[in-house]
C-alpha cells in the first residue's frame, strides 16, 4: 500500500444515497505511484506521512525514488509497525 500526505479536493455530496465520493489532488496519485514501490504486505509512505505519525510508528527509511511527474525524488519508508492511521485521525480533530 501506498500512503501519501496533503491536500486534495472532495466532493462530499456525491457519496450520498449511496454513491462513492471523489477525491483529486496530486497526493492520490502520489499514493498510487508509491504503491508500486510496497514490498508485499507492507506500507510505503511519503516524507509528510512519516513527519505526522512517527511518534507511533517505527519506520524503516528506504531509497529516495523518482516518480512520473515529479522533478525530485520523492523519500520513501516503510513502515514497521503501528499504523499510518494515526497521521489521518490527526489531523480530523
Amino acid at each position: 500500500m501506498g500512503v501519501a500526505t496533503g491536500e486534495v479536493m472532495v466532493d462530499v455530496a456525491a457519496a450520498r444515497d449511496g454513491g462513492f465520493g471523489m477525491i483529486s489532488g496530486s497526493v492520490v496519485t502520489t499514493a498510487a505511484r508509491l504503491q508500486a514501490y510496497a514490498p508485499h504486505d507492507t506500507v510505503v509512505v511519503d516524507d509528510a506521512t512519516r513527519a505526522c505519525s512517527d511518534r507511533r510508528t517505527a519506520y524503516q527509511e528506504l531509497p529516495p525514488v523518482l516518480l512520473a511527474g515529479r522533478s525530485r525524488p520523492v523519500d520513501l519508508f516503510r513502515a514497521l509497525s503501528q499504523d499510518v492511521r494515526t497521521c489521518v485521525l490527526a489531523h480530523q480533530a
